[in-house]
C-alpha cells in the first residue's frame, strides 16, 4: 500500500486482475460477524468494475467504483472481479471495531530468492496476523505472492491463489511463509509488511 494507513490492526489492502480475478481478505472466519469497510480506490484502465462480494460463503454481486466504498457485515470475505477490467485495487477496514494496538515489521525478498518459500514469521501458538504485499515502484513488476500458513498454501477452490500487490489477508496460524514470483532488475525485490496484535 503506498499511503499511509491508520494506526489500527484490522485493516489491508486488496487488489484484482484479468489474471487473478479473486481474492481472500480473510482466510478464516472471524469468531463473530463485524462491518468491514470495502474501497475501491484505483481502476487501471477506467471501466465500470463489477464485483461479486462473498460474506460468509454468500455471493453479492455488485458495481464498486472508482472512489467509493461499501460496507459489509461477516464473519469471512472475499472478492471476485467479474468483468474484464484490467486491474482495480482498494482497501479493507474492520470498522465496528476498536483500534487495536499491533506490532509490525517489513519483509524483503529480493529476485534471487522468488519462486522459493521464505520464512515471514514462526510463533509459539496460533496467532492473528495481518500479511500484507505492498506495491512496488522501483524496478519489478507482474508481483505474484503465494502464502503458506502452517505449512499450507491458502487456495481458492482448486488452486494456490495468488495475491497480487496491494493484496493484505488477515489469518491466523503458527507458521508463515510466503513464495513470490514476477520481474525485477538486479538488487530489487518486492516488499510488504506483517502485523499482530499486541
Amino acid at each position: 500500500m503506498n499511503k499511509k494507513q491508520t494506526n489500527h490492526f484490522l485493516i489491508g489492502g486488496w487488489a484484482v486482475n484479468k489474471n487473478n480475478p479473486y481474492t481472500k481478505i480473510t482466510n478464516t472466519d472471524l469468531p463473530h460477524d463485524v462491518i468491514f469497510r470495502i474501497t475501491n480506490i484505483e481502476m487501471a484502465d477506467g471501466k465500470v468494475a463489477e464485483f461479486k462480494i462473498f460474506k460468509n460463503d454468500e455471493a453479492i454481486t455488485t458495481f464498486l467504483q472508482e472512489g467509493s466504498s461499501i460496507l459489509v457485515e461477516a464473519k469471512s470475505l472475499h472478492i471476485e472481479q467479474i468483468n474484464n477490467v484490467n486491474m482495480s485495487f482498494g482497501t479493507w477496514e474492520v470498522i465496528s471495531e476498536p483500534n487495536l494496538d499491533f506490532l509490525s515489521t517489513d519483509w524483503f525478498i529480493p529476485q534471487p530468492s522468488f519462486n522459493k518459500k521464505v520464512l515471514i514469521s514462526s510463533f509459539q501458538k496460533n496467532t492473528d496476523f495481518v500479511l500484507s504485499f505492498n506495491r512496488t515502484s522501483n524496478g519489478c513488476n507482474n508481483g505474484e505472492l503465494l502464502i503458506y500458513i502452517d505449512g499450507k498454501p491458502i487456495k481458492n477452490s482448486t488452486t494456490n491463489l495468488k495475491f497480487i500487490e496491494n493484496s493484505s489477508l488477515l489469518g491466523s496460524g503458527k507458521l508463515i511463509e510466503v513464495e513470490v514470483k514476477g520481474n525485477c532488475n538486479v538488487n530489487s525485490g518486492f516488499r510488504g509488511n506483517i502485523k499482530i496484535k499486541k
